[in-house]
């Protein structure tokens, strides 16, 4: 069942369960997420 939402948000959700620090704050959550997926794309 949860990864049905994973795959439906894209990509971004699954990087949610990894910091799990940063959900107190679900805007700096939001951020975290885009720059990791940013940090990822430039890293390929």
């Amino acid at each position: 069942m949860p990864s049905q939402p994973l795959q439906i948000s894209g990509g971004l959700h699954w990087r949610n369960s990894i910091p799990k620090e940063i959900d107190d704050n679900k805007t700096q959550k939001d951020v975290a997420q885009v720059l990791s997926v940013l940090l990822i794309i430039i890293m390929i």
